[in-house]
């Protein structure tokens, strides 16, 4: 629970109790707040403004100014009766919102280099790094490949599905491709969560009671996009696009009885679940590249398949996934006062279960490499572009960077 619905925290350990059964490393007891015949409330807040925070190092190197960070934190809690001397409830809230800031400098392909065009494409030495015709020299032996006259593939050469891919991407920051990063931009995290509290006590006599206590809370966490924002038509492009959605939801009943001066009787009960999942920010039909029908139709996910391309920015958003976790648990007990001794039974059933099903490479993932386009694929080459050898609609299909698609099943356990 948040601070405001807190009365207090006992943790315990090395525990040896059959009523901790599964949690002997040890337990923490939270109390939670109760409202009274007097009405009664207290609030906090606190922030970090965008003055309050300094720019990135690697920015401020780069020229990219400071963005609109800040850290706003508040809640409160409010309590009273609902019926004087009978029943009474504790209401509280908290959230934060905060945007910060994570430097993510990369390389991006060129303009030229997206049309094919590879004739200012060099190494870090500022030499031209050849492009080689695929169909031509030997099949077998790889050799005698000739390189495309100017280091540009033709028009009519260039795969249709790879030019639709790239279009979505940036031109780079920087007009150059000798190896190094190109692009620089500060990746924003725009962070939202709110918890919300109630609990409602009853008193049906001096010795019987009742207590109900709820807890809703959620956050959405998104990743960093460092080459297209969240919120932006194209953030589909990003590999690191997605929002972690957390959703809580807690419900504990607790009834006490008390018979007698040295009898107590308690009847529990508890139900939790808890959605944990990467959702896109942005869907994307796969269909709008061009693939033919038999290879979208195995397709679990309306997303943008996951590119890898040797030397460059690899993109696609991340795979989703379906992941909540449950549990509900009712347990009775005695305990009795003899002497100085005291005695207690009970008995405690608990069921834990998981529904998930995580998706990998669900919309495909393909690999390119500097091989199909090198001088020699069989030989060691400082030639060859893995950018060119998707514009020549070349994936890699080697054992250890295969391009693939996969299909998952869900996951049910308890």
């Amino acid at each position: 629970p948040n601070m405001e619905a807190i009365e207090g925290v006992n943790v315990q350990v090395h525990q040896y109790d059959a009523e901790t059964g599964r949690t002997g490393g040890g337990t923490f007891n939270v109390a939670t707040k109760s409202g009274g015949n007097s009405w009664s409330g207290s609030g906090f807040y606190q922030g970090r403004p965008k003055w309050g925070a300094s720019n990135n190092f690697f920015s401020e190197l780069s020229g990219v100014p400071l963005p609109d960070t800040y850290f706003h934190q508040g809640g409160g809690g409010l309590g009273g009766p609902i019926a004087r001397n009978k029943t009474f409830f504790w209401f509280s809230v908290e959230g934060y919102g905060s945007n910060t800031t994570r430097n993510a400098p990369t390389r991006l392909p060129t303009a030229r280099e997206k049309q094919g065009d590879f004739s200012q494409s060099t190494n870090s030495a500022g030499q031209l790094v050849e492009i080689f015709d695929p169909l031509t020299g030997d099949p077998t032996t790889g050799a005698g490949r000739t390189a495309f006259p100017g280091n540009i593939i033709p028009a009519n050469r260039l795969n249709p599905v790879a030019t639709k891919m790239l279009s979505y991407l940036p031109n780079p920051t920087r007009d150059q491709s000798n190896g190094s990063n190109n692009f620089d931009s500060i990746a924003q995290i725009n962070d939202r969560a709110v918890m919300y509290t109630g609990k409602v006590d009853h008193r049906f006599t001096d010795k019987v009671s009742l207590m109900g206590f709820y807890l809703y809370n959620k956050t959405d966490e998104p990743c960093a996009n460092s080459v297209v924002p969240q919120g932006e038509p194209n953030a589909f492009i990003d590999r690191s696009d997605y929002i972690l959605k957390r959703r809580v939801h807690a419900l504990a009943l607790n009834n006490t009885w008390l018979p007698g001066n040295n009898t107590v009787f308690t009847l529990r009960y508890g139900w939790t679940k808890f959605q944990d999942q990467n959702t896109l920010s942005v869907e994307y039909n796969p269909a709008d590249l061009g693939f033919s029908q038999s290879f979208l139709s195995p397709l679990q996910q309306q997303k943008f398949p996951r590119v890898s391309i040797v030397d460059y920015y690899a993109f696609g958003a991340i795979d989703p996934n379906i992941l909540f976790w449950n549990s509900w648990s009712a347990n009775g007990t005695m305990s009795k006062l003899v002497g100085s001794h005291t005695f207690k039974v009970g008995v405690d059933y608990r069921n834990i279960s998981v529904d998930t099903q995580s998706f990998s490479n669900a919309a495909g993932n393909f690999q390119f490499t500097r091989l199909f386009t090198s001088s020699n694929p069989l030989a060691a080459s400082t030639s060859g572009n893995a950018l060119a050898s998707m514009l020549l609609g070349y994936p890699a299909a080697l054992v250890d960077n295969a391009s693939i698609v996969s299909v998952s099943s869900p996951f049910n356990a308890w």
